[in-house]
């Protein structure tokens, strides 16, 4: 009932139910009868009635069970991981259902339990679906359903439906509804730095910077190899030219004049004795 009345009225007047739609149905069933249990031991509880279905004048369904000890409807979802640490409460589709099974069977308590079907973990919610809150969201669910199936049993089909801009439906909407999945608008800021970060301009600015980072490192290399080669032929010709560049390479050493440090600072030459060396290339143009 969170679908849209275009969605309603297409699912009414559907002549069967997709294969994708069943083989869900039964992917949920084989993991609800694994996992269920699982719950029943850890929690110390019993559900009964599983996969019971009810149904009344414009519902119809099957719960997936009934906590006898707490006396609450059984809700299990199973979501992925992504989904899993993104649930806080209850998912308003699943509350909207539950309200309908109170609608059917007089429910007055729900407990919800989310699965994450790749880890095995699960988060509870218990809901009171007695409030008044509630009780008026049930009542909107009754007068939408009962308005989809008396436009139905007029011949009418999904053209006669007014577009209403302000009805909300699921991100499977073919229909033009506004989507309760869809992320909030983005602001102005938001908005040009998105704009920016996927422009072709700044993606073409990464691919040059990428490439001259490349031609660097390769000329880098070059360098590296080509002065190690002219070293080595130059190490002791001293200073040269070659093709019009003045090429330098000299070894130069500074030590103390061991003999007279020896004879005006005896002392000090006996304590002290420095050395020190350099060594410096360098190609000039």
């Amino acid at each position: 009932m969170h679908r849209c009345r275009k969605c309603l009225v297409e699912y009414v007047t559907a002549e069967e139910v997709s294969g994708s739609d069943s083989t869900q149905a039964m992917m949920g069933s084989i993991i609800h009868g694994g996992f269920i249990p699982y719950f029943e031991k850890k929690e110390g509880v019993r559900v009964v009635y599983r996969e019971k279905e009810i149904a009344c004048d414009y519902f119809t369904g099957h719960i997936d069970g009934y906590i006898k000890k707490t006396k609450q409807l059984f809700e299990l979802k199973t979501v992925s991981t992504w989904e899993f640490n993104k649930i806080t409460e209850p998912k308003i589709e699943h509350l909207q259902q539950a309200l309908c099974y109170r609608y059917m069977d007089g429910f007055e308590s729900v407990k919800f339990v989310y699965l994450n079907r790749d880890t095995g973990e699960y988060k509870c919610f218990d809901v009171d679906l007695t409030t008044t809150e509630n009780t008026a969201i049930m009542n909107a669910l009754i007068n939408k359903a009962k308005w989809v199936y008396e436009h139905v049993e007029n011949g009418l089909g999904i053209d006669d439906v007014e577009f209403d801009p302000f009805e909300m439906c699921d991100g499977y909407c073919e229909h033009g509804s506004k989507s309760a999945d869809t992320a909030p608008e983005k602001d102005s800021d938001a908005k040009e730095i998105d704009e920016i970060e996927n422009s072709d301009a700044l993606k073409q600015f990464v691919r040059d910077y990428n490439e001259a980072k490349e031609a660097e490192d390769e000329a880098k290399k070059r360098k590296e190899l080509a002065g190690n080669l002219i070293k080595e032929t130059l190490e002791k010709s001293g200073t040269k030219e070659i093709l019009g560049y003045a090429v330098y390479y000299k070894n130069e050493k500074k030590a103390f004049d061991k003999d007279a440090l020896k004879k005006e600072y005896p002392d000090v030459y006996a304590k002290f004795e420095k050395t020190t060396a350099s060594t410096y290339f360098r190609v000039k143009g």
